[in-house]
C-alpha cells in the first residue's frame, strides 16, 4: 500500500470519528441553499428537491442532488470546485460526490432533460 492510499484511509477514518451517524435539517438546507446559490448562475440545468429533507424527516445521512442538464460535465465540475468543498470522494461525467463543512458528503447525480431513467434515479435517492 502507497502512502497516497494510506493518507486517504486515514483522512477517511478521521473524517468517520468527528462525524454522528447524521446531521441536523437544521444543518443540511444551508448547505442546499449555498449550492443552489452558486450552481444557480449556470443555464441549462434544474435540480430536484433534496429527498431527504423533502421527506421532512428531522436528520438526514447526507444530502443527495438529483438535476437534469443539457451538459451535465459543466454542472459536475462547477459542483466540484465550488468553494465550500473540502474534499472530493468520487467524480465522473454524471455524478459526483464530496464533502463540505468537514463532515457532509453532498451527492450529485445528473441526468438528461428527457431521461428515462429519472424515475428510476429518483426512486433510489428517495430511498424506497
Amino acid at each position: 500500500m502507497g502512502p497516497t492510499k494510506e493518507s486517504n484511509i486515514i483522512k477517511s477514518i478521521e473524517r468517520y470519528k468527528k462525524r454522528s451517524s447524521r446531521i441536523l435539517n437544521s444543518s443540511a438546507e444551508p448547505v442546499v441553499m449555498e449550492i443552489l446559490s452558486h450552481l444557480g448562475k449556470m443555464e441549462g440545468w434544474s435540480m430536484s428537491p433534496w429527498r431527504k429533507l423533502r421527506r421532512g424527516r428531522e436528520t438526514v445521512g447526507d444530502i443527495d442532488i438529483l438535476a437534469t442538464a443539457s451538459r451535465p460535465e459543466e454542472i459536475v465540475a462547477a459542483f466540484s470546485r465550488m468553494p465550500m468543498v473540502q474534499e472530493i470522494l468520487a467524480s465522473g461525467p454524471t455524478k459526483a460526490s464530496v464533502i463540505v463543512q468537514d463532515t457532509i458528503q453532498v451527492d450529485l447525480r445528473i441526468v438528461e432533460h428527457r431521461s428515462s431513467h429519472r424515475p428510476a434515479v429518483l426512486h433510489r435517492l428517495q430511498g424506497a
